[in-house]
């Protein structure tokens, strides 16, 4: 009878921690992702929706029922090509390739709170390039590494109270 007794004040303990750690809990709402990258564009959807949920918040899809609304805008993308001229020196292919993949890449992100002021505002930066063997690495590969670089280092510093 005591066992049973103490299972019921633990279950009820339980639920009141999960009910005051999801009351506590803020919504966010994602009010805009811009940039002239489509492929980043479209992939920074669920890199903001983890990076949400890994601070404890919870994302909505009703832009009046939440507490902050984030914008979030890739300014520049720049991607190379450039040919490696350690090549004519060492011709070593692959491991001295012909050419080198370089790719830079500039995040801003906003966020506001349910009354429009800003809370929170940082830009950054990513760069990604690869050496050894890089014949064999894309642009779109060295872009994507440089936006999730750019991406951990706007996302870092934020603070939503």
């Amino acid at each position: 009878m005591q066992a049973r007794r103490h299972s019921y004040v633990i279950v009820l303990l339980a639920v009141l921690v999960t009910l005051t750690v999801t009351a506590s809990a803020k919504t966010i709402f994602i009010e805009n992702i811009g940039g002239f990258d489509a492929t980043l564009v479209n992939s920074a959807r669920p890199y903001l929706s983890a990076w949400i949920g890994s601070i404890g918040h919870q994302l909505t899809t009703y832009r009046d029922n939440a507490d902050y609304r984030v914008r979030l805008s890739i300014v520049d993308v720049d991607t190379g090509r450039p040919f490696n001229w350690w090549f004519l020196l060492f011709p070593l292919w692959p491991i001295v390739p012909v050419t080198t993949v370089e790719a830079d890449v500039v995040v801003t992100m906003t966020v506001l709170d349910a009354s429009g002021r800003e809370v929170f505002s940082n830009t950054a930066g990513g760069d990604a390039s690869a050496f050894i063997a890089a014949d064999f690495y894309s642009r779109k590969w060295a872009k994507k590494r440089a936006f999730e670089q750019a991406f951990r280092r706007v996302v870092v510093t934020a603070y939503l109270p």
